[in-house]
């Protein structure tokens, strides 16, 4: 709770990356350990370290198989029946949805465990690249970026820390209304006093435990991945802007225009190499995420299917499961803009060197010992910058879902317009016609 109560206004670097690193530490790895832990690979395996991880662990497994009691035997697990409940909210099939958050938790956890995993045997991309940061010096960013990158940190960290709020009063509510009805249902004799107590305790599990997934996802992702991306971006339109001003610029001083593009080329391998770094944890991340989003669009199709009427109660189920899918959707949507920033910088440096090599003087040479004319050379340098050029268009130059796809643009839409009719068909050919 001291990091969320920490002044949001605070958004110079090294306070926005020790931040994110402790918002990992706390919802993606469940660890306690220092940066210098980690770069002397000594994280002490205390009872300190892992603390974390046995608290929100077991409270993850008690909520796992809570919930897959209630989901996979639905007549038969020792709880409180949700009879009463579909009745009181107007829904129909609670546990479909019920279902939904099951196999949800089941993934998330699969990632936590592959991510620690990574952080334990030293391996995880993310907590390197903000070791590498840590100290990045904010004067190689123009004025104009920096003033962005702090404001866009400032919005979606008030915006992040704000809805994990909301929603942990939402959930205390949630907590307080299903008790509640569930004093009613004994007092009316329509439950077991076994069947109360074994409820309450599951049911406040599982809200808390749903609450802290939230807090990774408004607080990891949103507040610093979300950043990060938004980071490479800017990144790569200073190198862009850099060799804008290569294209622009009449060079009488050959020495000085090499410069320049030895400086671009620098930089731009640099910042490939950080990207495909951190795309080995993030593109895990994805990965995991994407299937939690297909899964819930899935589920929502067959929970919708099974209404008789569409109540509120359950628009917001509805839509709750979907909410995964905008989530993933919306994340693509930015992380598909550097593929496409490098192939603009790929073709205009392409015209570049095609206009420099073979419009100007600088191509000509005069053999005096031939002294027959002036002939094309390839020089060395020449040949380093047309193959740098070619690597530069083949590359991927972005983040990939797990091993399955490299994330642009076209793939971005390709998806989207095809997860529609998917749906369709689905809810059609199967939901429709499903006896489940």
């Amino acid at each position: 709770m001291a990091i969320i109560s920490e002044s949001w206004k605070k958004a110079d670097f090294k306070t926005i990356f020790i931040r994110g690193f402790d918002f990992m530490k706390i919802y993606t790895f469940r660890l306690q350990f220092s940066i210098d832990d980690y770069q002397n690979q000594n994280i002490p395996w205390t009872w300190n370290t892992f603390r974390s991880t046995v608290l929100f662990t077991s409270l993850s497994w008690v909520a796992i198989i809570g919930l897959g009691l209630l989901a996979l035997l639905p007549n038969t697990h020792p709880f409180m029946s949700y009879d009463n409940f579909e009745r009181i909210l107007k829904t129909e099939r609670m546990d479909i949805f019920i279902l939904a958050i099951f196999i949800m938790l089941i993934v998330l956890e699969a990632m936590w465990l592959h991510l620690t995993t990574n952080a334990l045997n030293y391996r995880s991309s993310l907590v390197q690249f903000v070791i590498n940061n840590l100290d990045y010096n904010e004067n190689e960013l123009s004025t104009k970026s920096l003033k962005y990158l702090k404001r866009f940190y400032i919005i979606i960290y008030f915006i992040g820390i704000t809805t994990f709020r909301l929603y942990i009063v939402n959930a205390i509510f949630t907590i307080i209304f299903g008790y509640y009805w569930a004093i009613i249902f004994y007092m009316e004799n329509l439950t077991t006093f076994k069947k109360l107590i074994l409820s309450m305790p599951i049911f406040f599990f599982i809200c808390i435990d749903i609450a802290y997934l939230l807090g990774q996802m408004f607080t990891t992702i949103l507040t610093f991945i979300v950043f990060v991306i938004e980071f490479f971006q800017v990144k790569l339109e200073e190198l862009y802007r850099l060799a804008k001003r290569m294209f622009t610029r009449s060079w009488q001083n050959n020495e000085l225009k090499q410069l320049f593009w030895n400086r671009f080329q620098q930089q731009y391998v640099k910042l490939y190499a950080e990207i495909a770094d951190f795309n080995k944890s993030f593109g895990s991340m994805l990965l995991y995420m994407e299937t939690v989003s297909k899964t819930s669009i899935i589920i929502s199709c067959m929970f919708y299917s099974r209404q008789k009427e569409l109540s509120q109660y359950c628009l917001m189920a509805i839509l709750s499961l979907m909410s995964e899918f905008v989530c993933v959707t919306s994340l693509y949507s930015r992380v598909a803009r550097l593929p496409s920033y490098n192939r603009r910088c790929c073709k205009s440096i392409i015209k570049w060197l095609a206009r420099t090599q073979w419009s100007g003087p600088d191509t000509l040479f005069y053999n005096r010992n031939l002294r027959i004319q002036k002939l094309h050379i390839v020089r060395r340098t020449t040949i380093k910058s047309n193959l740098f050029v070619q690597v530069m268009s083949k590359n991927e130059l972005g983040f990939t879902c797990g091993h399955l796809f490299f994330i642009t643009k076209f793939k971005y839409i390709e998806m989207l317009m095809m997860n529609i009719p998917l749906i369709i068909m689905f809810y059609e050919k199967i939901c429709m016609n499903a006896s489940f």
